[in-house]
């Protein structure tokens, strides 16, 4: 593994940063007119772009677009020394367009995902202290698989006569968007199964579609919303300002609520469904801080979830005897109720988990700008680079996984010998250290119920065309998710 660099004596045979290669960066455009109509990257996925790129540079190059300049890596041992040299503050740089946001319209009050240094490091170590800890998560579990339970009941009213269903994504955001009303509101949508059409909900989930597509495209145009709002930066406000009076509404709700019950002598923790009334009760946190933090949950939460249980349930689809293998598990581990000791017991299950996520992550990397000067690969790294770090070319690279092409979650199970040969640093869909997901288990609990109720009740295979994806801040299915269900009791 490359060293971080300290002394002048470790620089003698460094290469500059000048001398990392890579594509031609004409003056003040740079990298991006290779972009254009007849450029070298026009027409191609992000991922077809960084395989040319490595094929002919290598695993590390450079990229300059304007007076900008970006460094690729893509393998292991190099992410290992830049989340490493995160330092104490790391800094992560995404989200461009929210954090333009903020400061026009919220008085720059960022969130987590948007904030930096001192202002990060006190939202993030508020959250986590009731966020990470497996008892916060625990309190959510009977609600949660209740809402699985309802996900299962939409598919049976959904599905034809053939038992299809022509396109799954819907209902997955909406069972992903109740799962994040219960976290942060300890409130129901009644998206799933409601009979009458709810007007703010429905105006809430466009909301929230807006603002994704917007800030999914924040790496394909120019950023012409920071000299004067474009028409979709004008719909991307609108939206914002929705689901921030949403959540606003719904948190003074949950506090009215929490007050209510504090008169009864209940505790106010954050661990039983009062994230809210603790935070603005118990914490530093101000008011807008929690109103800022909750309404990014809200947008980060929905789509990434989602997505992934479509992608679980896409592999489990098209590979039946993984499923089947699963389905024996469950039935071995499941009485009469699914409870939260049984469903940690199926290690089958998170290996099917990280096997989706090695596969098709909802993430393909992480870019972070370094806070020191560090040496990859015989070059030197200033701090103050933007660093992009693409875990999804290591996860697929036969170097770092032995048959990487093939969906196999047994490499996953801890009684095969090659785990042990894995790269802790070749599949980080999560990401790494303090910028990791915050919501990792909430998601992971939320997966496996929706999954395991799932099939409980089917069989599953999927119908549909190849799929395709489509790659923005996050990769999300670009192909109707067509799914066949048969029901395993045919009484059903």
């Amino acid at each position: 593994m490359a060293a971080i660099l300290t002394s002048e004596c470790e620089t003698e045979h460094v290469k500059s940063f000048e001398d990392i290669p890579g594509p031609p960066s004409p003056p003040f455009l740079g990298a991006l007119v290779n972009h254009f109509p007849f450029g070298a990257f026009h027409g191609k996925t992000p991922p077809q772009i960084y395989e040319m790129c490595r094929q002919k540079y290598g695993d590390i190059y450079k990229e300059r677009i304007f007076h900008f300049s970006f460094v690729h890596l893509f393998d292991p041992d190099d992410f290992e020394t830049v989340f490493r040299a995160d330092g104490k503050y790391p800094i992560r740089e995404a989200f461009m367009t929210l954090t333009h946001y903020n400061k026009k319209y919220n008085g720059n009050v960022q969130g987590i995902i948007t904030s930096q240094n001192e202002t990060w490091q006190k939202l993030r170590s508020t959250f986590q202290q009731k966020m990470l800890r497996p008892k916060a998560v625990a309190a959510y579990f009977d609600e949660q698989s209740k809402v699985a339970d309802e996900l299962v009941e939409k598919i049976s009213r959904t599905k034809c006569l053939n038992g299809i269903i022509e396109d799954l994504r819907s209902d997955l955001t909406k069972f992903a968007t109740e799962g994040i009303g219960l976290v942060c509101f300890n409130k129901r949508f009644d998206l799933l199964l409601s009979k009458e059409e709810n007007a703010e909900a429905r105006q809430f989930l466009y909301s929230v579609r807006v603002i994704m597509e917007t800030t999914h495209n924040e790496f394909r145009r120019l950023p012409f919303y920071k000299l004067f709002e474009t028409p979709s930066y004008k719909e991307f406000v609108k939206a914002k300002i929705f689901v921030k009076e949403m959540a606003n509404k719904y948190s003074k709700q949950a506090l009215k609520e929490m007050e209510k019950r504090s008169k009864d002598g209940t505790e106010v923790n954050g661990e039983n469904g009062d994230l809210i009334p603790y935070l603005m009760s118990k914490s530093s946190l101000t008011e807008e801080e929690v109103f800022k933090v909750i309404s990014e949950f809200i947008l980060v939460g929905v789509d990434t979830t989602s997505h992934h249980i479509a992608y679980m349930l896409y592999l489990l689809g098209t590979h039946p005897e993984v499923q089947e293998k699963l389905y024996e598990e469950m039935s071995r581990h499941i009485d009469n109720t699914l409870s939260i000791d049984n469903l940690q017991r199926m290690t089958y299950l998170k290996a099917v988990d990280k096997e989706v996520h090695r596969m098709l992550p909802v993430a393909g990397g992480t870019i972070r700008r370094l806070t020191q000067d560090i040496n990859l690969r015989g070059y030197h790294i200033p701090a103050g680079t933007t660093i992009a770090v693409h875990w999804e070319q290591s996860m697929l690279d036969e170097v770092n996984f032995k048959d990487a092409l093939s969906f196999k979650p047994e490499r996953w199970l801890r009684e095969n010998a090659d785990r042990k040969e894995i790269h802790p640093f070749a599949a980080i869909p999560f990401g790494v250290g303090q910028r990791s997901c915050i919501g990792r288990r909430f998601a992971e609990q939320e997966t496996f119920l929706a999954v395991v109720k799932i099939l409980q009740s089917y069989e599953i295979e999927y119908v549909g065309e190849d799929l395709k994806l489509d790659y923005g801040v996050n990769v999300a299915p670009a192909t109707k998710m067509r799914f066949q269900f048969t029901p395993r009791n045919p009484k059903d």
